[in-house]
Order: structure tokens, then C-alpha cells, then sequence
């Protein structure tokens, strides 16, 4: 705890910013719903770390279907007309630089980031299972220009395919690629849907969905 200003890159369908108003041109952020602070779950869980000063740089990381335009309850734009109506004062703004990448494009975390990887972003439900292998092996295969010092990989088994030997194997994965060891989450109680694990890097290295547009078929492209 008392992490301030990091870098965060983010590989996750969902943007988990429910409650948030970004202003892209000018790199700022504020909580349009206060609401959202007093009860933390898996949608709004950095709209808590940015508002705490937690997280600073957000970047998304994924397929075309999928992000912003694809999440129910997203965050919102500052030309939002929803927004416009009530912009706050100055003073309530927080600076936040916030990006969105295409995943066939990404390559890995910035210098300095923190990787929150999700496994609906790897494993979503609404994708055919080869295009879940394919997308898998995709971005295990990417050189990372910077290597993160801590993965976050989480299991949302309500949003993704439940498959708790393909989670471990890409886990296993990533921890060659990162040359990383893996420290498992404690338990959560029971019928919580989200699990994971943390992955940290040894010295010297340390440094619900609606589909408007249509899912990825087994044949689509592969990152």
C-alpha cells in the first residue's frame, strides 16, 4: 500500500473506470459519481486507485471488440453530453494520462509500468476457443520492449472461459517469458468469481458486456 503515481498498462476487455470522467486533451480525470468510492468491485477498482492518487498513467491494451465502446457502465468522455451538463469545478480534476491501444499494436507495458492483465482479456467468453488459443499464444509470443516489475493476472471466470488448466499454463508462460516468480493471491471467499496471481520480476530486471458490433470469429484475425 501507499503506492502513488503509477504507470499502469492494462489488458482487459472491461475498462473497470465505472464512475469516472477522463478529459483526453487535456490528461485529467474526475469522479462524476461519488457513489462509486464507498463500495470497491471489479468495475470500478481504478476509478478508486486514481481518485487515491494510486495511478497517474492508464493505458488499455485490447482486441478491437472489446474496451470502451463494448463495456456497460463505462467511464465517460469529457464531450459526453451526460457530462457536459455537470462539469465540475477546476479544483476536482486529477491529472491522468489516458491511452487506448488496438492489441494487434501493443507491445508490452512502458518503461516503468505495472501490467494489470485480466484473463477475460485472453480468454472472453464471447470469443470462439481458437480464437482464444491463437490470441493467447499471440501475445505470449510479443517481444516486450520493457519488461514490467509486477503482473497482475487475474481469473474472472464470470466474464471468460472457465478453463483453470489453460489460466495456470499461460501463467507458467508468462513467468518464463518475465523470468518472473509467482506469488498465488490469498483465497477469497467462496463464490467470489475473481482469483489470480501476482508475478515479480528478480533483480537486476525488476525495474457485463454488450456486443453492438460482432464477435470475433474462430477464422478472424490474431494478433
Amino acid at each position: 500500500m501507499g503506492a502513488r503515481d503509477l504507470r499502469l498498462s492494462q489488458l482487459d476487455v472491461h475498462c473497470d473506470l465505472r464512475g469516472l470522467t477522463i478529459d483526453r486533451t487535456r490528461q485529467l480525470a474526475h469522479v462524476h459519481d461519488p457513489r462509486e468510492l464507498e463500495h470497491v468491485d471489479q468495475g470500478n477498482l481504478l476509478t478508486g486507485a486514481i481518485h487515491a492518487g494510486m495511478v497517474r498513467e492508464r493505458t488499455s491494451a485490447h482486441h478491437p471488440f472489446g474496451g470502451q465502446r463494448d463495456d456497460l457502465g463505462t467511464v465517460r468522455e469529457r464531450t459526453d453530453q451526460r457530462t457536459r451538463l455537470g462539469s465540475p469545478t477546476p479544483d476536482l480534476w486529477q491529472p491522468l494520462a489516458y491511452l487506448e491501444v488496438d492489441l494487434h499494436f501493443w507491445n508490452g507495458p512502458q518503461e516503468g509500468a505495472h501490467l494489470d492483465l485480466d484473463w477475460d482479456g485472453l480468454a472472453c467468453r464471447l470469443y470462439p476457443k481458437d480464437f482464444v488459443r491463437a490470441l493467447q499464444q499471440g501475445v505470449l509470443d510479443r517481444d516486450f520492449r520493457w519488461r514490467p516489475e509486477v503482473v497482475g493476472f487475474i481469473y474472472s471466470d464470470c466474464r471468460s472461459h472457465i478453463d483453470d488448466d489453460a489460466f495456470d499454463n499461460v501463467l507458467d508462460a508468462l513467468r518464463r517469458k518475465l523470468d518472473a516468480t509467482v506469488e498465488r493471491l490469498s483465497p477469497l471467499p467462496p463464490n467470489t468469481p475473481t482469483g489470480g496471481a501476482t508475478l515479480r520480476r528478480p533483480p537486476p530486471l525488476a525495474g457485463c458486456l454488450r456486443a453492438p458490433r460482432k464477435a470475433p470469429s474462430a477464422g478472424g484475425p490474431m494478433p
